[in-house]
């Protein structure tokens, strides 16, 4: 995805981040009112209208809050085939969101990952240095010798000269086997 297509996204996280602040503040403002017993004006009549409303606010946060996080993973997805391979793991799931896109603790999970790298690194060498021939096939051990090539090549060199020819292929008498 494009920088541009990214941008679209942040724009669309920060609408869905301040319709959350304004349902929080009203959240506030309903929960204060049934503290007190003071029901607005319009709620006068109907006290069961307070908890309705009520309800619906806070469902509608935690639909906010979902959309917000479904959204900081399409977002981290879309920059994972931009990162090296060895950070792509910073666009998992695993990742805690925060107001902070790879969340708050980025650095010591850059340095936790650069730290298990060297040492994969440092394990990978030491084993293929200490077992070098123990790993390689028998082929890859013992070159090849004349007699043995690919199955691509011409064939095996033949075990007769140029001058004599197996006594399945006598030579003609007009130098060609195939003239009659």
């Amino acid at each position: 995805m494009g920088q541009r297509q990214e941008l679209k996204l942040v724009a669309i996280q920060k609408t869905l981040v301040a319709v959350g602040t304004v349902l929080t503040q009203s959240v506030q403002l309903l929960m204060n009112a049934r503290q007190t017993g003071g029901i607005p004006n319009t709620m006068n009549q109907v006290p069961n209208t307070m908890n309705e409303v009520l309800t619906l606010q806070v469902d509608a946060l935690a639909l906010l809050g979902h959309t917000n996080y479904d959204l900081s993973l399409r977002r981290r997805e879309t920059m994972k085939p931009s990162l090296t391979k060895e950070y792509a793991s910073l666009c998992s799931s695993q990742t805690s969101v925060t107001s902070m896109l790879f969340g708050d603790e980025l650095q010591s999970q850059l340095n936790a990952i650069r730290a298990s790298n060297r040492i994969s690194q440092t394990a990978t060498q030491s084993t293929t240095g200490h077992f070098g021939s123990h790993n390689k096939s028998t082929f890859q051990r013992h070159p090849r010798n004349d007699h043995e090539k690919s199955f691509i090549s011409k064939g095996p060199k033949p075990r007769w000269s140029n001058n004599r020819f197996p006594s399945h292929q006598k030579k003609r008498e007009g130098g060609n086997k195939f003239n009659k």
